[in-house]
């Protein structure tokens, strides 16, 4: 390269020559350092978002298996509720009292029995 500029007779010429190939290199230094810059921020920010997909997805898997138990225990409540309602349909038709105008007092412990 000097070599090249030696052969430039013309002083302007050379110093031109010389801060164009300054000017190149700044550029090219600044692009390569812009673009490492770009690369580091992608990768930083995709491991930030990986990080938390995992989270949020540890949570709803979490959130599933508590929906699950919670559930099950509400399929047992209304196990429970449903041989209650059979169990006081089966009184109340057994009720000698049932075709009177008023409430017996089975009636009345049959009527309270639900909750």
């Amino acid at each position: 390269m000097l070599s090249l500029l030696s052969l430039i007779k013309i002083p302007f010429v050379k110093y031109a020559a010389i801060a164009l190939i300054f000017l190149g290199l700044v550029y090219a230094g600044h692009r390569y350092s812009f673009n490492m810059g770009v690369t580091s921020a992608e990768l930083k920010h995709t491991i930030a978002i990986q990080e938390e997909r995992d989270r949020v997805e540890a949570i709803n898997n979490a959130a599933a298996m508590l929906a699950e138990i919670e559930l099950d225990r509400l399929r047992e409540v209304i196990k429970v509720r449903d041989a209650n309602i059979v169990r006081i349909l089966s009184e109340a038709k057994e009720d000698i009292d049932a075709a009177r105008g008023a409430i017996s007092s089975d009636s009345v412990r049959r009527i309270n029995s639900v909750q």
